[in-house]
């Protein structure tokens, strides 16, 4: 039982950081979409403008997966 709970307890852990970080991410996406010239470049705003959804679906992933994993462990 206690294997479950901190498996758990380890993947809300990981979705409130991935909550956390994601201000500072999009104020460092913006810093990047607001350099002169950026836009020159094909696909670069596109591929910016992903990266905060990127983060944090990427930890969200590896939260449930943890999560998931934890439980069937203690099974």
């Amino acid at each position: 039982m206690t294997e479950r709970v901190k498996g758990i307890l380890f993947s809300v852990i990981l979705i409130v950081i991935a909550l956390l970080m994601l201000p500072i991410v999009i104020d460092s996406v913006a810093d990047v979409l607001s350099i002169d010239g950026i836009s020159s470049f094909n696909g670069v705003e596109a591929i910016v403008g992903l990266i905060p959804l990127l983060v944090v679906v990427g930890i969200i992933i590896v939260a449930v997966i943890n999560g998931l994993w934890a439980m069937k462990k203690s099974n």
